[in-house]
């Protein structure tokens, strides 16, 4: 087989692996996802199911956009070279996948790998596709994090790798904090400081708009940033630096609870007159879910759960507003996560 062909096959398999892994796939659950995976981890032999499973979370966290898709199915498109490259032939099912596949027929997301692939190829033949070493060499890792003698993927950099080159294009840090909201959207800096062993730690935190919807889809509490708060909420908790972030801490409310607490009154400027009839609303306890990823990384590093306590109404909701939920109070986020900004 030729080399460019023997790379079009891998790029396909991988590029139809990660999209699987995207979805949920996962090892024996008896989808047709699933089922791929199963064969190409049958190919593979040496890679295990908790290889698959890590990098499924990390792929379904991220945006599922064809340069995170890309950048994750080049990782396995390494491996699964190698097998080829060794003579290994391709079982019935991953062998349909590429039947006529050739590096002009490639559909887009397996062009843009094929593409990288090559160019790194051609930057370091020695590395990606050379073929397979003895298994008694060293180990070493290549630009696709895998042992080069025994092709095993390592899970913890296998890891470290899918997010950190899955963030974006550039590891140009944003102008001002607020573009740092992107981490809870699964885009990583990788030119942000590391998560230190000492505190403080700088830390951003980051609610999704679930009361006042203003100011795009992530915007930092207002608790945080209340002067009558200063004295609970140290400077590591208020960086206007990007560039000492280490780490952002994401709040999701559970829309699924329903517990009512309190009626809250607004008014709706479309109402014709001039006195307007107020409109109650009903208030919800909010259930949030904290999570603190490492901005450099995307590393999950505490996950934790909060029941709002803060029960009083917003001053404005974007008009057709369901209901309103209480909110976290000062106290809450620091019982939450200080000891992981502060210790």
């Amino acid at each position: 087989m030729e080399p460019a062909v023997r790379l079009a096959w891998s790029a396909t398999i991988a590029c139809r692996l990660v999209e699987a892994l995207a979805r949920g796939a996962k090892p024996n659950d008896g989808t047709p996802d699933g089922r791929l995976v199963d064969g190409v981890r049958a190919y593979l032999s040496d890679v295990g199911a908790d290889e698959f499973n890590e990098v499924r979370d990390v792929l379904r966290r991220l945006a599922r956009n064809d340069p995170n898709l890309a950048a994750a199915a080049l990782d396995w498109t390494g491996l699964i070279e190698r097998r080829l490259a060794s003579g290994r032939e391709l079982p019935p099912p991953l062998a349909s996948l590429v039947a006529g596949v050739g590096p002009a027929t490639l559909d887009p997301l397996a062009q843009q790998v094929y593409t990288r692939a090559t160019a790194q190829a051609a930057a370091a033949p020695q590395a990606p596709f050379a073929a397979a070493r003895p298994p008694a060499e060293p180990r070493r890792t290549t630009q696709w994090v895998l042992f080069v003698g025994a092709g095993l993927v390592v899970i913890a950099l296998v890891t470290w790798q899918v997010v950190r080159s899955l963030g974006p294009p550039k590891s140009d840090l944003p102008v001002t904090v607020s573009g740092l909201s992107a981490a809870c959207d699964g885009t990583v800096f990788p030119d942000a400081p590391s998560y230190g062993q000492t505190p403080p730690r700088p830390t951003l935190v980051f609610a999704r708009d679930y009361n006042l919807r203003q100011g795009g889809r992530w915007a930092q509490p207002q608790v945080i940033h209340d002067e009558k708060n200063k004295a609970v909420f140290s400077g590591a908790w208020r960086s206007n630096d990007p560039a000492e972030v280490q780490a952002v801490a994401c709040v999701e409310a559970d829309e699924r609870a329903h517990n009512t607490v309190d009626t809250c009154e607004y008014t709706d400027p479309r109402q014709p007159g001039l006195v307007k009839v107020p409109i109650p609303l009903p208030m919800y306890r909010g259930e949030f879910t904290v999570k603190v990823y490492e901005t450099r990384t995307g590393r999950l590093i505490h996950q934790a759960q909060i029941a709002g306590e803060v029960t009083e109404c917003p001053e404005r909701l974007p008009i057709g507003a369901p209901h309103v939920y209480t909110e976290p109070s000062a106290q809450q986020y620091v019982d939450a996560i200080g000891k992981y900004v502060t210790g």
